[in-house]
């Protein structure tokens, strides 16, 4: 390990952007085979990116490969955040994080860091994983 990399860790790539109203979608019928955690952000807010980022921090601490990670951008997808908001009934606020599971909305933050750790674990011992 260098000594650059202590600092700036690598960043794994758990992404998957949502952009269209097809791939919110997409994001729910995935919740079907495993939870789908999506981050509901705005590039103007500093949080958001906080939020991002701790999240990939800590999905290296859980095997992530039992979930599905998506982002949404607030910034130019209104109608896919209001879409979300209404499908959920949620006010609109951000940053966000919701985890769906089989279409429903099982936990939700908004503007607080989660510890994805211990939500996993939670996950685990209700038999959601």
């Amino acid at each position: 390990m260098s000594f650059f990399s202590k600092f700036f860790p690598k960043r794994i790539n758990i992404w998957t952007p949502i952009e269209r109203m097809e791939e919110l979608q997409a994001a729910y019928d995935a919740s079907l085979e495993k939870p789908s955690l999506i981050v509901l952000f705005s590039n103007l807010n500093f949080s958001g990116e906080y939020v991002i980022s701790d999240t990939e921090k800590k999905a290296k601490e859980i095997d992530y490969t039992k979930m599905n990670f998506y982002l949404l951008n607030a910034l130019g997808n209104s109608s896919i955040v209001n879409k979300l908001e209404s499908d959920f009934d949620l006010a609109n606020d951000n940053p966000q994080i919701l985890i769906v599971r089989n279409n429903k909305l099982i936990f939700h933050k908004a503007h607080d860091t989660i510890n994805l750790v211990s939500l996993y674990q939670q996950m685990k011992d209700k038999n959601i994983l």
